[in-house]
Protein backbone atom coordinates (compact mmCIF):
# COMPACT_ATOMS: atom_id res chain seq x y z
CA UNK A 1 0.00 0.00 0.00
CA UNK A 2 2.86 2.24 0.57
CA UNK A 3 3.88 1.96 -2.47
CA UNK A 4 0.85 2.88 -4.40
CA UNK A 5 0.85 6.13 -2.01
CA UNK A 6 4.12 7.16 -3.42
CA UNK A 7 3.55 6.22 -7.01
CA UNK A 8 0.15 8.28 -6.58
CA UNK A 9 2.31 11.25 -5.27
CA UNK A 10 4.77 10.85 -7.60
CA UNK A 11 2.77 10.36 -10.90
CA UNK A 12 0.90 13.77 -9.86
CA UNK A 13 3.71 15.61 -9.09
CA UNK A 14 5.39 14.42 -12.70
CA UNK A 15 1.98 15.31 -14.69
CA UNK A 16 2.29 18.80 -12.83
CA UNK A 17 -1.64 17.01 -11.83
CA UNK A 18 -2.57 20.63 -9.79
CA UNK A 19 -4.83 18.18 -7.24
CA UNK A 20 -4.21 19.38 -3.53
CA UNK A 21 -2.63 16.83 -1.02
CA UNK A 22 -6.40 16.07 0.16
CA UNK A 23 -7.21 15.21 -2.94
CA UNK A 24 -5.05 13.29 -3.91
CA UNK A 25 -5.40 11.29 -0.13
CA UNK A 26 -9.02 10.87 -1.34
CA UNK A 27 -8.37 9.45 -4.28
CA UNK A 28 -6.04 7.12 -3.20
CA UNK A 29 -8.50 6.03 -0.59
CA UNK A 30 -11.52 5.91 -2.60
CA UNK A 31 -9.09 3.39 -5.25
CA UNK A 32 -8.17 1.03 -1.88
CA UNK A 33 -9.55 -2.69 -1.88
CA UNK A 34 -12.41 -2.68 0.26
CA UNK A 35 -11.10 -5.01 2.83
CA UNK A 36 -8.49 -2.57 3.40
CA UNK A 37 -11.26 0.09 3.67
CA UNK A 38 -13.39 -2.26 6.03
CA UNK A 39 -10.35 -2.11 8.42
CA UNK A 40 -9.87 1.76 7.74
CA UNK A 41 -13.38 2.04 8.58
CA UNK A 42 -12.98 2.84 12.57
CA UNK A 43 -10.37 5.50 12.35
CA UNK A 44 -10.82 9.03 11.51
CA UNK A 45 -10.72 10.75 7.62
CA UNK A 46 -7.12 11.16 6.41
CA UNK A 47 -6.45 14.75 5.31
CA UNK A 48 -2.45 14.02 4.44
CA UNK A 49 0.10 11.57 2.85
CA UNK A 50 1.59 11.48 6.90
CA UNK A 51 -2.19 10.49 8.25
CA UNK A 52 -2.24 7.93 5.53
CA UNK A 53 0.94 6.59 6.16
CA UNK A 54 -0.40 6.40 9.90
CA UNK A 55 -3.65 4.54 8.61
CA UNK A 56 -2.05 1.96 6.45
CA UNK A 57 0.38 1.07 9.02
CA UNK A 58 -2.28 0.84 11.84
CA UNK A 59 -4.50 -1.53 9.26
CA UNK A 60 -1.34 -3.69 8.67
CA UNK A 61 -0.91 -3.80 12.16
CA UNK A 62 -4.85 -5.33 12.74
CA UNK A 63 -4.30 -7.50 9.81
CA UNK A 64 -1.27 -9.37 11.49
CA UNK A 65 -3.12 -9.35 14.52
CA UNK A 66 -6.22 -11.23 12.63
CA UNK A 67 -3.97 -13.36 10.82
CA UNK A 68 -1.97 -14.76 13.89
CA UNK A 69 -5.86 -15.35 15.75
CA UNK A 70 -7.22 -17.00 12.65
CA UNK A 71 -4.00 -18.38 11.13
Amino acid sequence: MRGYIEQVFRAADFLEYGASEQQLVDMVVMNLHPDVLARASFLDRSRSRMDLYRVVGLVEERASVDKERHG
